[in-house]
C-alpha cells in the first residue's frame, strides 16, 4: 500500500502548493493557508489583489466565518446611465477601457446606486431614482449590479460578499478621478465593517427599518452618520403592514417591498421623492436638516421628520 500512501502525500503536497499558489498572492496573506482568510487577484480590484480577513485579528467577524467571494464569481456589472443614454445603460469597468469610450463625463458629478440582500439592478426603484437624477442635474448614474452576490437565503455570505463588491466600486472610483444601511451582521461592529461618518465628507443616513432583526427590523438602530435621519421614529413606517416573517420577508426583495421589507425599503422612496417631489422638513425647522437628496452638508446630529403613509409620504 505504499503506492496508495504516495498518492495521497503527492496529491497532499499539490494540494498544498495550490492553496499558497491562491492564498499568498498578497503581501501578507500566511495565515493557515487562508482558511479565515481570502485573497483574489483581478483586474477589478485596487491595486490588482485584495486580501479579505476574517480571523479575530480583525474587525470582520461579523458574516459567521463566510468568507467573500472573488470578482470572478460575484459578476458584478456597473451599468452607467447620463442625459444621453438614459433609456438604455452601458455597462462599463474599470479596466477594459469601457469607461473611457462610455458616455461617462469626468467634468460631471457620479452618483452611485446599489441594492442590497436579494435584490438586483437595474431594478425598478433604482431606475426611477437615476431618472429623477438626471432630471436634477447633468451628471453620471452608476447602478451597481451584484445579484449573484446578494442572492439565496444566506444573509450572511451575502454580508460577507459586500467587502468585495465595495473594493470593486472604490477601483472603479479611482478609475473615474484621472441607502438604510443594514443592520443584521453590521451595526454592532467596528466601523470598519459598516458605513460611518469616516467614510466620505459627508455621510447622512435614513433609518425606516430600525429595529431588532428578532422584530422583523433590517435597519441600524444606532447613528451612525455625519447626521442621522429617524422618519416617525425609524422603525414601522405608516402605511406598512406589520414585519412578522423576520429574515424570510427578504429571500425576495422586490416582491416583498409593499410588504414584509416595506419599512425597510421605504427609505428608497424617500430618498427618490425628495429630489423633487418632497420636502421632507426637519421639525427643527432648520431647512440645512431637510432629509434626502437635499440635505445640506452642514446638518448634524439625530432628526425625527414626519411623513404620511401614501406616496409620495410628503
Amino acid at each position: 500500500m505504499s503506492w496508495l500512501k504516495g498518492f495521497f502525500l503527492v496529491a497532499l503536497q499539490t494540494l498544498i502548493v495550490s492553496s499558497l499558489d491562491t492564498f499568498l498572492d498578497c503581501p501578507g496573506n500566511d495565515d493557515i493557508w487562508g482558511l479565515l482568510r481570502r485573497c483574489c487577484t483581478s483586474e477589478e480590484l485596487p491595486n490588482g489583489c485584495e486580501c479579505f480577513d476574517i480571523s479575530d485579528k480583525t474587525d470582520f467577524t461579523n458574516t459567521a466565518f463566510h468568507k467573500p467571494e472573488c470578482p470572478p464569481d460575484l459578476g458584478v456589472q456597473f451599468h452607467l446611465y447620463t442625459r444621453s443614454n438614459r433609456a438604455q445603460s452601458v455597462v462599463v469597468k474599470a479596466h477594459d477601457g469601457t469607461l473611457g469610450s462610455s458616455p461617462f463625463n469626468p467634468s460631471q458629478p457620479t452618483k452611485f446606486i446599489t441594492h442590497g440582500f436579494t435584490d438586483s439592478g437595474p431594478a425598478p426603484w433604482s431606475v426611477e431614482m437615476m431618472n429623477a437624477l438626471l432630471d436634477e442635474g447633468d451628471m453620471n448614474v452608476i447602478i451597481v449590479n451584484w445579484k449573484d452576490g446578494a442572492e439565496g437565503i444566506n444573509y450572511y455570505q451575502a454580508a460577507a460578499n459586500v467587502r468585495s463588491v465595495g473594493a470593486m466600486v472604490a477601483q472603479l472610483m479611482r478609475v473615474m478621478k484621472s441607502l438604510d444601511p443594514a443592520g443584521p451582521a453590521f451595526e454592532s461592529y467596528s466601523a470598519n465593517v459598516r458605513i460611518d461618518a469616516g467614510d466620505a465628507s459627508f455621510v447622512d443616513i435614513i433609518h425606516t427599518d430600525a429595529e431588532t432583526l428578532l422584530s422583523s427590523g433590517f435597519g441600524t438602530r444606532f447613528s451612525i452618520g455625519d447626521v442621522d435621519f429617524y422618519p416617525n421614529g425609524g422603525q414601522h413606517q405608516p402605511g406598512c403592514p406589520e414585519e412578522t416573517g423576520g429574515i424570510l420577508s427578504m429571500l425576495d426583495f422586490e416582491a416583498e417591498s409593499s410588504t414584509g421589507a416595506c419599512s425597510h425599503s421605504r427609505c428608497l422612496d424617500f430618498f427618490t421623492n425628495s429630489i423633487h417631489n418632497c420636502q421632507y422638513k426637519s421639525p427643527t425647522g432648520d431647512h440645512r436638516c431637510d432629509m434626502g437628496y437635499h440635505t445640506s452638508p452642514e446638518c448634524r446630529g439625530d432628526h425625527y421628520p414626519k411623513t404620511t403613509g401614501t406616496p409620495p409620504y410628503c
